[in-house]
């Protein structure tokens, strides 16, 4: 296989973590850097050296790509679509080898879309090839429920983030558009008006919050189709083909087209709903982040603000196994996003716009009303305290706020603030 160098030296490490005496090596690389790729490399090297390997993964079009990635016979095992013999290679769906009593066997095993491996069917599979090693491959090593990966894995390798690939002409560069704030669950405009204004020539995809939304979407929007988990196969594999080849300009979706789809013509990213996790987040831009010929750029529409929550998608991240598995590198010093206000675009706090050249105005100075200051006497502030006797929890709470603020030298008045945090009240 001809590998780029940037994934020759991800294979070495990963295959230098196994030298190590690690048993499972999570290989983290985003969306459109190949990791298909480089996992069929290592699998090859494996069944060149007389060993057998199976790639689990979790859907339909992953399980295909890989059987044809894979440079020998290989058995397929896919509910009712299961095919071919035994062999040294066999790709299957976590589903159907749940429910098998036979199972291949195996010395490496591959698990594609890795940030499931904690789930309990997974950790089931994974008990039977205790002896195997094990290679992971995802874009985003964090759950859905925001868990790192360590219990599942030992070692974890990465190579070049987004910004890396987007210089080096691997990914497309990607413009924001968001509001100014985190919307907190609501949208800034309609996926409708949206579509109308970002992508009049198609090639959008919309992540609606459930299928009742989706499906408003769909009806709102001029050409769009709508697809989730109960679309019938035949009909969403003519969607999808349809969207590719430009017919269909625009689909709508619930957790379908979030991860183990490419689409590499796609160019616009509407996030018309919230995103809890970083790891949902940027497997929905990578959806659009794929080179493609005539393809300039990527779009993200972020209707709710997420990006004031996870960043820009082509941010540098932090990837651990334990703790945070995802995190924004250099956090605390990066300025907040903001809005322009002339274009709309989203970006890192700047003096002119990236986008359009938009130049803000220079923060105001403090101005200047001459006064006396005085020296600021706490006892004297508590010289006029009356302490409420009333016998209700705010009162108690209040009583007790005023014996820490005098025992700490506290102003009067921080007894008061806690009260109203904790109330939303003060006291009579």
């Amino acid at each position: 296989m001809n590998l780029y160098p940037y994934q020759t030296a991800l294979v070495d490490e990963a295959r230098e973590a196994y030298r190590d005496g690690k048993r499972s090596v999570l290989l983290v690389a985003p969306t459109g850097s190949g990791k298909g790729t480089m996992g069929a490399a290592i699998a090859k090297m494996s069944i060149d050296r007389g060993k057998r390997v199976l790639w689990i993964a979790h859907r339909r079009e992953l399980i295909l790509d890989t059987a044809s990635r894979i440079p020998i016979p290989t058995r397929v095992l896919l509910g009712d679509e299961s095919e071919g013999a035994a062999s040294v290679a066999t790709v299957a769906s976590i589903q159907t080898l749940s429910v098998r009593d036979d199972w291949p066997e195996a010395d490496l095993v591959v698990w594609d879309e890795a940030h499931h491996c904690a789930a309990r069917t997974y950790r089931e599979v994974s008990e039977r090839y205790p002896r195997a090693h094990h290679l992971g491959l995802t874009a985003t090593p964090e759950r859905a429920d925001g868990k790192p990966l360590g219990g599942a894995f030992e070692a974890l390798v990465s190579g070049p983030q987004i910004p890396d690939l987007i210089a080096d002409d691997r990914l497309v560069p990607v413009e924001t558009w968001a509001p100014p704030t985190d919307m907190e669950g609501r949208l800034a405009m309609t996926p409708a008006d949206a579509v109308a204004r970002y992508a009049p020539d198609g090639g959008a995809i919309i992540y609606a919050k459930n299928r009742r939304h989706a499906r408003k979407i769909a009806d709102e929007t001029p050409g769009c189709h709508y697809v989730d988990g109960d679309t019938p196969k035949d009909e969403r594999d003519w969607i999808l083909a349809a969207f590719e080849n430009g017919t269909i300009p625009t689909i709508a979706n619930v957790n379908i087209l979030t991860e183990g789809w490419d689409c590499p013509s796609a160019r616009v990213c509407i996030i018309a709903r919230g995103v809890s996790h970083p790891s949902t987040y940027l497997q929905m831009v990578g959806r659009v982040l794929r080179t493609h010929p005539g393809k300039t750029h990527a779009t993200l529409v972020d209707l709710g603000g997420v990006v004031h929550r996870h960043g820009l998608p082509d941010e540098y991240r932090v990837w651990n196994l334990r703790g945070k598995g995802i995190r924004l590198r250099g956090v605390k010093a990066l300025p907040p996003v903001r809005q322009c206000p002339a274009c709309g675009a989203a970006f890192r706090s700047a003096a002119v716009c990236p986008r359009c050249g938009y130049q803000f105005a220079p923060p105001e100075l403090p101005k200047v009303s001459k006064a006396e200051l005085h020296r600021v006497d706490v006892a004297k502030a508590w010289e006029n305290v009356t302490v409420p006797q009333g016998s209700s929890r705010a009162h108690t709470f209040y009583r007790d706020m005023l014996m820490v603020a005098k025992r700490k030298g506290y102003k009067p008045g921080w007894a008061k603030g806690m009260l109203y945090r904790e109330f939303g009240r003060w006291c009579p």
